[in-house]
């Protein structure tokens, strides 16, 4: 924050948060929060009002960035994927 102070803000009904990001209009954030089944990216502002924008399936984490006049906003999302291969009478 531009003054310094630090500031607690308590997200309701999100039992695991995850990955913090400004939004551009420095009044809220992006954090992601982790479920048993994807992640949900959600718009929290400084009372901890929380607004899903997100969610997907599969991913144990998520970030965002806004652009500067608020318009748009590019995602990344990180998920573990594991195949596995056998290959016979090669």
């Amino acid at each position: 924050m531009k003054n310094g102070r630090a500031y607690e803000v308590n997200v309701r009904g999100r039992a695991k948060l995850s990955g913090m990001d400004w939004y551009a209009d420095s009044r809220s954030l992006f954090i992601s929060s982790p479920s048993a089944t994807g992640t949900t990216l959600l718009r929290v502002d400084l009372q901890g009002h929380a607004r899903p924008l997100w969610e997907e399936r599969g991913v144990y984490q998520m970030w965002a960035l806004s652009s500067p006049d608020n318009r748009r906003v590019v995602i990344l999302s990180a998920k573990w994927d594991c195949n596995a291969w056998m290959a016979e009478d090669f």
